[in-house]
């Protein structure tokens, strides 16, 4: 999957509320749900387990200035703090 490129002010995820379920993203086995969501229809519930994490990912093109990455999370536990990959 080639990397998204957008202009100055877009989102440069593809389908960033996964209205779309999982086109756009490269994802191990997480679950489009429609309850609850942040905004729009849908989500992606990603649980972590025992046996390794679940991850969700886009690779995007990001020339000059400046970029930022903002993401909504709701978990289930606050003695499991969510925090965003540093891997991808």
């Amino acid at each position: 999957m080639s990397p998204a490129v957008a202009d100055e002010e877009s989102n440069l995820l593809r389908n960033p509320g996964f209205e779309s379920n999982l086109t756009g993203w490269t994802s191990g086995s997480g679950l489009i749900v429609t309850s609850p969501v942040h905004s729009g229809s849908k989500a992606l519930r990603l649980r972590a387990r025992s046996s390794g994490n679940q991850t969700a990912f886009q690779t995007v093109a990001v020339t000059g200035g400046t970029s930022g990455l903002g993401f909504a999370a709701l978990g289930d536990d606050e003695s499991a703090p969510i925090r965003p990959p540093t891997d991808h």
